[in-house]
């Protein structure tokens, strides 16, 4: 999944903001590809950086990378219904963006069971 929002992020930083798309087009009715990039870099680092950190930083990480996934690939997903010629595209951003709220649940529930811990002692 890191791997995946970093790719398409940088795709996003890098592409020509000129491009000739539906789906592009209604991306950047909202913002410019750019920012769409940056949000998907940063979710790419933060889920990456999650693999390695270890405690409440982890779970802070994957909250907030698969929080910030969901919703950049989740925007991408609901632009590529518009104009396509079928539903795989958007299909498959989909479940990425499922996966990466699945990331960021994942992350918040850890964390709320370590408050309630703590809020016992």
């Amino acid at each position: 999944i890191s791997m995946f929002n970093f790719m398409t992020g940088l795709f996003f930083i890098t592409a020509d903001p000129r491009i000739s798309s539906p789906t592009y087009g209604k991306m950047q009715e909202l913002m410019p590809l750019p920012v769409y990039g940056i949000f998907m870099l940063v979710s790419a680092c933060l889920i990456f950086s999650a693999v390695f950190a270890v405690n409440t930083t982890r779970y802070v990480f994957m909250l907030l990378g698969g929080f910030l996934g969901a919703i950049s690939i989740g925007l991408y997903a609901s632009a590529s219904t518009l104009g396509g010629v079928n539903l795989m595209l958007p299909s498959r951003y989909s479940l990425i963006s499922v996966s990466c709220l699945i990331i960021a649940v994942a992350g918040g529930f850890e964390l709320w069971k370590i408050k309630k811990t703590m809020s016992r002692n």
